[in-house]
């Protein structure tokens, strides 16, 4: 197999979606014949791209105008170079993949599916799109004609593969692999630095990772916090990251006078965060949905679980798919600081629940939801399917 990974989404830009292309990007360089990627070209490109054992060609273009300016490159690789696999990270980039193909037979595409992009329609707002007469009717028939032109999707929750079959994707076609972590990098050890950081050696400690914005459940965790000092009353929560809700949060905080038991962070360095991890002795991402923008899954839960540590998660998006209930940590409904609470106050109170949990979320991220693994599994199903030549030839693989 001859494969291009094609993204939008790609370092230096961090987040979910990146950190997924470039963990199976370096394991796919690894176990298959030839293999490159194609990515947009940002500040920063040339400083990663040095540091990566695969080639990586970038694109100049805006978000928006990727799936049109990537296919001269991706024409260069099917049909001077014979690739015969697009893999792409979200639909936009299989577009520029089906445009730029010789011919239908001679690359089969692939796709991932995270959430947020089968939702949102970016034409009503992205300028030069929303110029274009007609394009806000346009863009839902054009992505519903590249979701329809994919051979087999890999939406990395059971959410996420309903809104595929809400789209209208056949069902064989969808086969679900998670997101996962990996554990040379996340794993168990020393806290105390980070609690003597906050002069929290012998006080809980809650932590939260996450962007700061509204649909990440923050408010709802600091009203929570509230009930909790009820019967913890040394706790301190931990708030590490950024984004526009932070004025609003550092105001509830003031107004609640919560500031000895509150602390925002700000980004925590990527070689500090484990060991905020296992400084925890809970991690909490009380998230809710705000269509279109959702949780597709959650890395943070498994980062959290590969330290060991019980999670706490909501039912909401696809974190049930990262937080396997009453096993590797505990979901409650959204926007339900009660509910939050009583989770927040079992896991303080009981030290053989937290334990069990952390335990099992260890275990599930070693036997699981580890990127080798779930690399191996993806290029296995994309060998099944390019071998038959139709989507699922025996039905749903046995991964799914």
């Amino acid at each position: 197999m001859r494969l291009v990974l094609v993204t939008t989404d790609f370092p230096p830009a961090v987040g979910g979606t990146q950190t997924y292309a470039l963990e199976l990007a370096k394991r796919m360089h690894a176990d298959l014949e030839d293999f490159a990627v194609v990515a947009l070209d940002v500040p920063g490109s040339a400083l990663v791209d040095e540091g990566l054992p695969f080639r990586v060609l970038r694109v100049s273009s805006s978000d928006a105008l990727f799936s049109i300016r990537a296919r001269s490159v991706l024409r260069q690789l099917f049909k001077k170079e014979r690739f015969d696999s697009a893999f792409c990270v979200a639909w936009p980039s299989a577009l520029a993949c089906l445009l730029a193909r010789p011919s239908k037979e001679s690359v089969t595409v692939f796709c991932a599916a995270h959430g947020r992009e089968l939702l949102i329609n970016p034409g009503e707002n992205t300028p030069p799109l929303s110029c274009i007469p007609g394009f806000n009717s346009l863009y839902p028939r054009l992505r519903k004609w590249t979701l329809h032109g994919v051979h087999t999707f890999f939406p990395v929750s059971h959410y996420t593969g309903e809104l595929l079959k809400d789209l209208d994707v056949a069902e064989n076609k969808l086969c679900v692999h998670g997101n996962g972590t990996d554990p040379n990098r996340f794993y168990p050890g020393d806290g105390s630095v980070i609690k003597k950081r906050y002069d929290a050696l012998n006080r809980p400690m809650i932590l939260t990772v996450a962007r700061l914005v509204e649909r990440k459940g923050i408010d709802t965790m600091l009203s929570a916090i509230e009930v909790v000092l009820k019967k913890i009353p040394d706790l301190l929560y931990i708030i590490g990251g950024e984004g526009p809700e932070k004025p609003r949060l550092e105001s509830i905080v003031k107004e609640r006078n919560l500031a000895a038991h509150v602390s925002f962070s700000g980004p925590i360095p990527y070689a500090e965060l484990r060991t905020y991890y296992n400084a925890c002795d809970v991690f909490v991402l009380p998230a809710r949905e705000r269509l279109p923008d959702i949780e597709g899954f959650g890395i943070v839960f498994l980062e959290a679980s590969a330290c060991r540590k019980p999670v706490i998660g909501t039912r909401s998006g696809g974190i049930p798919d990262a937080v396997i209930e009453n096993v590797t940590g505990l979901l409650v409904p959204p926007d339900d600081p009660q509910g939050l609470a009583l989770a927040l106050i079992r896991i303080l109170t009981d030290s053989e629940l937290a334990s069990r949990l952390g335990h099992a979320g260890l275990n599930h991220v070693l036997g699981s939801a580890n990127w080798n693994m779930i690399s191996r599994d993806i290029i296995a199903d994309m060998k099944q399917v390019t071998d038959s030549g139709s989507p699922m030839a025996d039905g749903v693989p046995k991964t799914c």
